[in-house]
């Protein structure tokens, strides 16, 4: 009978996050110590599934956030993407354009801001809207036309995009991390077993 057994292929597991694991030979052991044992490996993968849980919870809530964003954006664009914000001849802002209080009211109340955040009664024009629109912490102030709105989606779009896939790679780290754990407890059912077996088949040759 071997000195040891590894935890790893047809009847267990190896993976990067855990590493394969070699135990001593379970007839050699107490089942005290098998159980000590695989406790000290559910605590190793356990400590990894807390750490991809909370990276996953802390992607998400950022993916979230520049969801808020990206909508925020599409909202802007649908609002002064065109007459009388906009130059369809050449999508050029028309910065200089006025905008009255209920103007200002529609914009804040389409766009999620704060009441009267982008003033009181002032007539304001566009460029100072813009300037005092902010989405994603940065202000709207350097968009000129149509093309840096789009620009600015495209931005968000891909930083989306990168955080979703970063979660899809948690996901399948966290399912990995969660078969280990299934598995390192039916691997110390299964010790226990095998070390019955192998002393009692020592006390059967002894008689």
């Amino acid at each position: 009978m071997p000195d040891s057994m590894i935890i790893g292929g047809p009847t267990g597991f190896s993976s990067p996050e855990v590493g394969t694991i070699t135990l001593p030979d379970p007839a050699a052991m107490s089942d005290q110590a098998i159980i000590d044992l695989l406790r000290s490996r559910l605590r190793d993968v356990d400590g990894q599934i807390g750490n991809i849980t909370r990276t996953l919870q802390q992607q998400t809530s950022q993916a979230q956030a520049l969801g808020v964003q990206a909508q925020r954006l599409n909202t802007l664009r649908e609002l002064i993407g065109h007459e009388p914000y906009t130059d369809v001849s050449n999508g050029n802002l028309r910065l200089d354009r006025p905008l009255e209080e209920a103007d200002l009211r529609l914009f804040e109340q389409r766009l999620g801001m704060p009441p009267n955040s982008l003033g009181t009664t002032e007539t304001l024009a566009l460029g100072e809207v813009m300037r005092r629109i902010t989405i994603g912490g940065q202000s709207m102030s350097g968009v000129t036309n149509r093309e840096g709105l789009q620009l600015r989606a495209d931005t968000l779009g891909e930083q989306i995009r990168e955080c979703n896939s970063g979660n899809e790679q948690l996901m399948i780290k966290l399912q990995s991390a969660m078969q280990q754990r299934t598995q390192i407890v039916q691997m110390a059912t299964n010790m226990l077993k095998a070390g019955d077996e192998a002393r009692d088949a020592v006390v059967g040759n002894l008689r």
